[in-house]
């Protein structure tokens, strides 16, 4: 080496390790990692699941913040006591149905199941009171106590309670027999301690213009004869708007036909020989 060579300062350095190989995980160990995962991959599922739901659930509430209420029966309804209720159905019903020239029908009263019966001198014809009412139903006579009975009556203003005013017609008798059922239903559904109703029919004019010989007729139900229409809204099976004189709408005809005409009777009033009046109803059908 020459003497002009520079001598360089020699560097110290730490002495190199040796490179550790990766440590290698045990197979239970990488499992449990494993299981770790899929927990938290299901968990986070469930809450995807559950606020999608809540979510979905809000966006229906907003679109339908009131949930409808069930549907009424009627829209009218009687309060208070028994007798008060019966009052104001009879007092509100008949109103809405109307002769062509914009009056009153027929008139209603309410009471006690009554008939009537010649006077003892046979002069005329009084009501009396009735204990029993006896129907015909399939060829044989059936008996309810009136003690929990309501009877209409329905009255024209001509003779023996005839319709003194427009002609006679198939139209007005529809008419006056779904005010009938109208009224049986409504005191049915309303006047709970109420098991029938009887409603007297006015009578027509006879072919020759008088009321000889006629037999008025009665619509009779029981609350077992209405179940069906007790148990759903009254525009099920009537329309919800009275109809003008004859225009009665199908669907009323189909109820009247398939609930009144079954059920309405000729009546009388016989005595029995303990002295209790009873009400007769014979089917029309049989006569």
């Amino acid at each position: 080496m020459s003497e002009s060579a520079v001598e360089r300062p020699v560097v110290e350095a730490e002495q190199a390790r040796p490179v550790e190989a990766p440590s290698v995980r045990s197979r239970a160990e990488e499992a449990r990692r494993t299981g770790y995962r899929s927990r938290f991959a299901v968990a986070y599922l469930t809450l995807a699941v559950v606020a999608g739901g809540a979510i979905g659930s809000f966006v229906v509430l907003l679109a339908n913040p009131d949930p409808a209420t069930p549907t009424e029966w009627s829209a009218f309804k009687p309060e208070g006591s028994a007798s008060a209720r019966v009052d104001q159905i009879v007092n509100k019903i008949p109103q809405s149905y109307r002769r062509a020239d914009g009056t009153q029908l027929v008139s209603a009263s309410v009471s006690a199941p009554q008939g009537p019966v010649l006077s003892q001198d046979g002069q005329s014809v009084v009501p009396v009171d009735v204990q029993v009412i006896a129907f015909e139903e399939g060829g044989d006579y059936h008996t309810v106590d009136t003690g929990n009975a309501v009877q209409y009556t329905l009255c024209g203003h001509g003779q023996s309670c005839t319709i003194d005013t427009g002609k006679a017609s198939i139209a007005r008798d529809v008419l006056v027999q779904r005010q009938a059922l109208e009224l049986a239903l409504y005191t049915l559904k309303y006047v709970d301690d109420v098991g029938s109703v009887t409603v007297l029919l006015p009578p027509s004019f006879d072919t020759d213009g008088t009321t000889q010989g006629l037999q008025r007729t009665a619509l009779f139900l029981r609350r077992e004869d209405v179940g069906r229409e007790l148990g759903r809204p009254l525009a099920a099976t009537l329309a919800a708007q009275t109809p003008k004189l004859g225009n009665t709408v199908d669907g009323d005809l189909e109820a009247i036909r398939r609930i009144s005409v079954p059920h309405i009777y000729f009546f009388n009033v016989t005595q029995r020989s303990d002295g209790a009046f009873v009400l007769v109803l014979r089917s029309e059908l049989s006569s």
